[in-house]
């Protein structure tokens, strides 16, 4: 089982934790009505570079990048849920103007729960090197605010990170930069990476960005978009490998081309209760490529620890609407159409 933020709620319940603290307020924190909220996740918060539900004991968190074109990514929200049916949309966690160090650019996020604390792996355009680099915050609270440490050490062209701790407790950090997929293990304080610890996958995976590590049964799985050919659109492939650094030995594709398709396709993968989740996006609400709606599919493992491959649809299983009936505002809870 992925042992991302597990964590009780003794802390206290999920109506407590969307409380609206001051630092979240956003110009779209206001009262909107319902077309109006569909038309933000329709054009605004569904371009989601990583979307990623880290599990905790009978809670999940999403954290989305809020946009409505990808060169204009300026913050991040966190949803949460209990049954994948209703959600709880706790507002803004962080924002460009709370990153001293950030340009623009405000891309692929991932989070997990390490030594009690939050942590938020970000990426973002520098304002002195105007490369990507990756960002780091923390917080007390899964659904944030949380504030920004700056970038992590050691990390070149730091784009789409994301965060492993193994069960041991190591550290992991896994991103894309420059046409290449690297993995390092992190120093305790997660601040910088240990140098001799970067590693080059990509020839062992053919991926170059968007990557993801969960484990399951003892074996590492990295996940990751990945060109058919160098013929687009991206389709989601994974690899397998005794240890986090690798090597990895490539399995095949397990979400390939379909209609709908927003060109890119991140994203990663959860453990629910008894089921295995994998989340990522498409064009199908917006109908653009850069406008992306967040998917959800269940899938499973064969007896040889393959998994299976997901037919993307548009049946309600696989598509999230959220329908609200009423003017409330953000942080309140909503039903997504999710069955």
């Amino acid at each position: 089982m992925d042992s991302r933020l597990k964590k009780s709620l003794s802390a206290g319940g999920r109506d407590n934790r969307a409380s609206h603290d001051p630092v979240r307020e956003a110009p779209e924190d206001t009262f909107v009505s319902s077309n109006e909220r569909r038309k933000m996740w329709k054009d605004e918060w569904t371009q989601s570079a990583l979307p990623n539900v880290p599990e905790l004991k009978g809670w999940h968190v999403c954290w989305l990048s809020t946009t409505n074109s990808y060169d204009s990514m300026v913050c991040y929200h966190a949803l949460s849920t209990d049954d994948l049916v209703n959600w709880v949309d706790h507002g803004r966690i962080l924002h460009l103007d709370q990153v001293d160090w950030a340009l623009s650019h405000m891309w692929a996020i991932d989070a997990n729960f390490y030594k009690g604390k939050y942590y938020l792996v970000f990426c973002a355009f520098d304002k002195e090197s105007s490369t990507f680099q990756t960002g780091l915050a923390v917080s007390d609270r899964p659904e944030g605010p949380f504030s920004d440490l700056g970038p992590i050490k050691g990390v070149e062209w730091g784009q789409d990170p994301s965060l492993f701790i193994d069960e041991d407790e190591t550290p992991y950090l896994i991103w894309g930069g420059r046409g290449a997929v690297l993995i390092a293990q992190l120093n305790s304080d997660l601040r910088s990476v240990i140098p001799e610890t970067i590693t080059n996958v990509s020839q062992q995976i053919n991926g170059y960005e968007g990557p993801f590590l969960h484990k399951y049964r003892g074996s590492y799985y990295l996940t990751y978009p990945a060109l058919d050919g160098e013929k687009w659109p991206q389709r989601m492939s994974y690899a397998i490998a005794k240890k986090p650094l690798g090597p990895y030995v490539a399995k095949g594709i397990y979400i390939d081309q379909y209609s709908g398709h927003s060109g890119t396709i991140h994203g990663s993968v959860v453990q629910f209760n008894d089921k295995w989740l994998a989340f990522y996006h498409s064009g199908w609400v917006s109908g653009t490529e850069t406008a992306r709606s967040l998917m959800m599919d269940q899938f499973t493992y064969d007896e040889n620890g393959l998994i299976s491959e997901i037919t993307p649809t548009q049946s309600l299983q696989g598509r999230s609407i959220v329908d609200r009936s009423e003017e409330r505002r953000v942080g309140k809870e909503c039903r997504s159409r999710w069955s």
